[in-house]
């Protein structure tokens, strides 16, 4: 029997319960506990990529070492250092203790969450004000990298630069295609039903040759 089949009564002595209490205030604790716990293997794998010691340990590089050793993909612990390193640059707050002790759980941003505002930062397309509104997002109002993709490609929509020659000479390209469908239809019928003196074909050929050419 799940607590949606218990009676009103029955579900408000078990919120009051002690234990299920204790178990709620857990999971939140986990889960803040989980959401920031990169951060100090990002940091720890800064250090030893800095003073190169995976040398000393016997591997060529960083990524051997993580994944010989640690056991865990070779672009995840460069997806650790960079974001560590944004969050330094970025957000120094975030690495604080108080950060998480003073937000709530589901306002706290994980991994995935910096690592997209790292990738968004290089994104060239974005203004400044795009950048700090995505900030906002995510350190203010926890918002997830699912919900921030959606965002991201809506303000990459908003502020793409449109180039007036290119446009202009993309719209020449599909009048001249139209123009060149039309002409090859005639061309074809004319020849077909024979409905115009042969000179006339002839110089729809040319001029069909000419469009080609300026494609």
């Amino acid at each position: 029997m799940s607590p949606t089949d218990l009676a009103p009564e029955a579900i408000k002595q078990l919120k009051e319960h002690d234990l299920v209490n204790t178990l709620r205030d857990r999971a939140l604790e986990l889960c803040k506990a989980f959401k920031v716990s990169w951060i100090e293997l990002g940091q720890t794998l800064h250090a030893v990529e800095e003073d190169k010691l995976y040398h000393i340990w016997g591997y060529e590089k960083l990524e051997d070492y993580t994944v010989e050793e640690l056991g865990f993909d070779q672009n995840l612990a460069r997806k650790l250092i960079k974001s560590y390193l944004y969050v330094i640059d970025e957000q120094p707050e975030y690495l604080k203790a108080e950060y998480s002790a003073v937000r709530d759980t589901s306002k706290i941003p994980s991994l995935e969450e910096i690592n997209f505002l790292r990738m968004a930062k290089g994104k060239k397309i974005l203004q400044a004000q795009d950048q700090a509104m995505l900030k906002k997002q995510v350190f203010e109002k926890g918002q997830v990298a699912s919900a921030l993709k959606q965002e991201l490609t809506s303000l990459m929509r908003e502020r793409k630069v449109v180039d007036p020659d290119a446009e202009r000479e993309k719209r020449s390209k599909a009048t001249l295609n139209a123009l060149i469908k039309s002409l090859q239809s005639f061309q074809k019928d004319a020849e077909s039903a024979k409905l115009v003196p042969f000179e006339l074909v002839k110089e729809a050929e040319n001029l069909l040759n000419k469009l080609k050419e300026n494609l």
